[in-house]
């Protein structure tokens, strides 16, 4: 029994020990983490430059030929990346035209709709409105007139115009009278 006890204490010490282990282990782990330094200046500037180098040697690597073919890559590239904000202005422009067209073909469009039903009522309502017997009689004296004119003189001048204008308002006249 003795010896049962004395295992069981050997193996708590151990797991404790172990255990105590473990935690010494995260605190270093922690511990390193924290201290570990982020890049200064001189070690992001130490690796744009090591970069640099590397394309330099790499570039007297190349032939002749291709190093022209690289230059002529690199000045479509440089081409290519002043002309893209004009590129992206003008795209925006377009779009921004494009919608204002759009909007106002649809606003006349609306327009256009409107006003075909406001005319497809009011001659309706005008003529309701305005029906009475002395604007029938006005209207059938000026169709009289006018065929009257046709018969005597198939090309009217002008004093034949006048006095069709004379007769119809002296004939408005009577009837508005009586």
């Amino acid at each position: 029994m003795a010896n049962q006890h004395f295992q069981q204490q050997r193996d708590h010490r151990y797991n404790h020990d172990e255990e105590e282990e473990q935690e010494a282990q995260q605190d270093r782990d922690h511990h390193n983490h924290t201290l570990r330094r982020s890049p200064t200046l001189y070690d992001l500037f130490a690796e744009v430059m090591n970069e640099r180098l590397l394309e330099m040697y790499d570039w007297e690597m190349l032939s002749p030929e291709n190093q022209q073919e690289q230059d002529q890559l690199f000045e479509l590239d440089s081409t290519a990346a002043l002309e893209q904000p004009a590129l992206v202005q003008d795209d925006a422009e377009q779009s921004a035209r494009i919608h204002v067209f759009k909007s106002s073909e649809e606003s006349e469009q609306q327009k256009k709709k409107q006003m075909a039903e406001e005319c497809d009522q009011t001659p309706l309502s005008h003529l309701e409105n305005n029906s009475t017997l002395h604007s029938y009689d006005s209207i059938l004296f000026q169709i009289e007139q006018m065929e009257v004119l046709k018969e005597t003189d198939p090309s009217p001048g002008t004093s034949q115009q006048h006095e069709t204008t004379t007769k119809r308002s002296s004939y408005n006249k009577k009837n508005t009278d009586s």
